[in-house]
C-alpha cells in the first residue's frame, strides 16, 4: 500500500512539473508571437505608404524632407523615380548630407578661417582677428553649373557652397563683401577638410608656379596684370596689402613687399 502511495506522489509531482513546463513554453511562444506581430505591424506601417498613389507618396517625402528625415525622404523619392522632380530631390539630399563637415580656408594676412557646416547653420571663425559669425538661414537648391548649392545667409552677407569632384568650394556675396579686396563674386575658393589633409601654407618663393602661390600664405591676388610679347608671358599679381609677385611664363621670378 505504501508503494502505491509513493508512486502516486511521484506521478503527481511529475504531472505538476510537466504542466509548468508546458505553461512556460506556451508563454514564450505567445511572447514570440507578440514580437513577430509587433515587428510585422511596424513593417506593414512603414511599407503601407507604397500602397498609396504617387502624389501621396510625394507629399509624404516632402514632409519628411522638411522635417530633416533625409534618409526616409530619399527612400521615398528613389521609389518615385521619374515622378515630378523626385530625382532632383534624391540628388539634393545626397549633396546635402555629403557637404556637412568642418573645413578651413587660408586667406592672405588673416591666417586660417574655419567653416563648420551642419544641418542647422554655417559657423565661420577666424581666431587671429577675433572673428566669429553664424549663418543660420540655410537653403539647398539646384545650380546650373555645379548641380546643387547651399546658400547660407545672415544680416550681413551670404555664403554660397558648391561641390565638384568631392571638393567643396565657396564664395561670399552681399553688401559686406562686394567691395572687398579678398573676394570675387564670380569665383569660388576651395575649402579644405580639416584636420586630416591640412598642410601649413608656405610663404611665396622664387620658382613657385601660379598654383603654388595660390596655395601659399598670400593666396589669390586681387588683380592680375598680364603682358604677352614674343619673349613670353609676363604677369604681375597685385595684392591689396601693397605686395606684388611677378611671373615669367608661369614661374615666379620676383617678389615685392
Amino acid at each position: 500500500m505504501k508503494i502505491y502511495k509513493m508512486l502516486f506522489v511521484i506521478f503527481a509531482i511529475a504531472s505538476l512539473f510537466l504542466f509548468c513546463s508546458c505553461s512556460n513554453n506556451s508563454n514564450k511562444q505567445a511572447q514570440q508571437s507578440d514580437i513577430i506581430t509587433s515587428t510585422s505591424t511596424e513593417t506593414e506601417i512603414a511599407n503601407s505608404i507604397y500602397n498609396e498613389d504617387n502624389s501621396t507618396i510625394y507629399k509624404t517625402a516632402i514632409e519628411n524632407l522638411n522635417s530633416n528625415n533625409l534618409s526616409y525622404a530619399r527612400e521615398l523619392f528613389t521609389y518615385l523615380g521619374d515622378y515630378q522632380d523626385a530625382n532632383e530631390y534624391v540628388g539634393l539630399i545626397d549633396f546635402t548630407t555629403n557637404i556637412y563637415g568642418d573645413y578651413y580656408f587660408v586667406r592672405a594676412g588673416d591666417s586660417k578661417y574655419t567653416f563648420h557646416i551642419t544641418e542647422n547653420s554655417v559657423k565661420v571663425e577666424n581666431p587671429s582677428i577675433s572673428y566669429s559669425d553664424i549663418y543660420d538661414s540655410l537653403s539647398f537648391s539646384p545650380d546650373d553649373e555645379y548641380g546643387y548649392k547651399l546658400v547660407a545667409k545672415n544680416g550681413y552677407g551670404t555664403y554660397i557652397f558648391v561641390k565638384e569632384d568631392g571638393i567643396v568650394y565657396y564664395r561670399s556675396v552681399g553688401d559686406t563683401y562686394t567691395n572687398s579686396d579678398y573676394f570675387n563674386e564670380t569665383e569660388y575658393s576651395r575649402l579644405y577638410l580639416q584636420p586630416d589633409d591640412y598642410v601649413e601654407p608656405k610663404e611665396p618663393e622664387i620658382g613657385m608656379t601660379a598654383e603654388e602661390v595660390k596655395n601659399s600664405t598670400w593666396g589669390k591676388p586681387t588683380k592680375i596684370n598680364k603682358t604677352t610679347t614674343k619673349y613670353g608671358v609676363h604677369e604681375q599679381w597685385v595684392y591689396s596689402s601693397g605686395k606684388y609677385i611677378y611671373f615669367d611664363d608661369g614661374v615666379v621670378t620676383s617678389i615685392q613687399e
